[in-house]
């Protein structure tokens, strides 16, 4: 069996509140996950306000071919973050020998897609069926969204009869899912070197391995083998047919590592955002919405990124983690992200000293105002023949005078 979640950006399109949010009708799931670490499961629990997970109607959403095959959504998942990104998961299930359904559909590697009204009814479908009343819509440019396909992120997964003996092995059948082919295909691409691989742990008693993942900048594609407890190792056969898998058992499968790639996701969408804003902030915004988004940005950088550290106790897990960060960008993004933040510092100073420079006109001109009003009241005072007033005038003027042969002689000193 084989399965793919296409994973669309989104993002809200009003004022965002997460512990507000109310979708009619969706399920909400926790965001948790036995692999992940405590300190991750604490950040992403229901009542902490950084994420929330929802399983949302499907109402009969499919793709129809023109010679009739359809392909239906067998599961939409939505994960809402506190900063107003979202990650929409539709899932599709074929069989192994059906796989060309979901390559034809998606076309990965073309912008020329194959048939281009069938992707944009399928994001009609999901933009007036799904998202409808939820807040948020795609993040893509243009009122069709007709790219929606090409920005998603792919979640790709085979579910064998069989485990694994040599690495190699697992290589080859990763890398066949990555493409949308038959595990079992001959396929060779050497020019395509932007992927990593990752390996579950070897079985001690066994010697051999469960599943595999092979991760690029456009998909992450695992390969799952029997467990222990459903395999007949003696025999070399499973217990229970992964033709027999409904999508219930897939997706329980597949929940761990969906969520790790919607937490990696969630970082690469955020910093597409943030490099998007700043463009804007500077160009169109006030100073005010700049020290907004650049504490927003310090703020993200601080909460809101997580290491592959942090992540699980598993190294593995770790990772798997660690090379979708890469594989997407997210580090040198935060990098990119605190430059952004010495731009908005530099920027924000510039604007204080141009108005600092307004301000220190305006009171120049007064100043020299007030002082050639001051020497016309005097020469008036003068001109009346008051002998005070001539008196005081000739002290001040000897006194600037001896005020300025002292300051002359201690430069000379010095």
């Amino acid at each position: 069996m084989r399965s793919t979640y296409i994973i669309t950006p989104l993002k809200a399109t009003s004022q965002f509140n997460i512990k507000e949010l109310n979708i009619k009708g969706a399920e909400e799931l926790g965001f948790d996950s036995d692999s992940m670490s405590d300190l991750i499961r604490h950040k992403c629990a229901m009542d902490q306000g950084f994420v929330r997970r929802f399983r949302l109607e499907r109402d009969n959403i499919s793709v129809n071919f023109a010679d009739g095959f359809s392909m239906p959504v067998k599961d939409v998942q939505l994960s809402v973050f506190e900063n107003g990104i979202g990650l929409l998961g539709v899932l599709f299930v074929v069989n192994e020998d059906e796989i060309d359904r979901i390559y034809n559909f998606i076309n990965p590697g073309y912008l020329d897609d194959k048939d281009k009204e069938l992707q944009q009814n399928f994001i009609n479908d999901i933009r007036d069926k799904v998202l409808s009343g939820t807040g948020l819509d795609i993040d893509v440019e243009g009122d069709d969204k007709k790219l929606a396909i090409k920005e998603s992120y792919l979640f790709n997964a085979a579910f064998t009869d069989c485990r694994y003996k040599e690495l190699e092995q697992i290589d080859k059948a990763t890398f066949n899912v990555h493409k949308l082919i038959k595990v079992d295909e001959e396929f060779d691409d050497r020019s395509e070197r932007d992927i990593a691989y990752t390996y579950g742990a070897r079985d001690v008693e066994n010697k051999t391995y469960r599943w595999g993942a092979c991760i690029s900048s456009q998909s992450i594609s695992f390969v799952y083998g029997p467990s222990n407890s459903n395999y007949d190792f003696e025999n070399k056969i499973a217990y229970k047919s992964s033709k027999d898998f409904s999508v219930e058992d897939m997706s329980l499968l597949m929940e761990d590592d969906l969520l790790l790639t919607i937490l990696a996701l969630h970082q690469r969408f955020t910093c597409a955002d943030f490099s998007e804003r700043v463009f804007n902030g500077i160009y169109n915004e006030g100073i005010g919405n700049i020290k907004k988004l650049k504490e927003e940005m310090m703020q993200f950088k601080a909460f809101g990124t997580i290491t592959p550290f942090q992540v699980s106790r598993w190294h593995n897990v770790c990772e798997t983690y660690r090379y979708l960060l890469k594989m997407n960008g997210v580090d040198e993004a935060l990098v990119d992200i605190g430059e952004k933040i010495n731009l908005l510092d530099e920027e924000m100073e510039h604007n204080t000293d141009r108005k600092r420079n307004i301000f220190a006109t305006i009171i120049a001109i007064f100043g020299l105002t007030s002082i050639i009003a001051s020497v016309q009241q005097i020469a008036d005072y003068i001109m009346q023949g008051d002998s005070t007033i001539e008196m005081w005038t000739g002290i001040s003027v000897g006194g600037i005078v001896l005020l300025g042969i002292a300051f002359i002689i201690a430069l000379r000193r010095k």
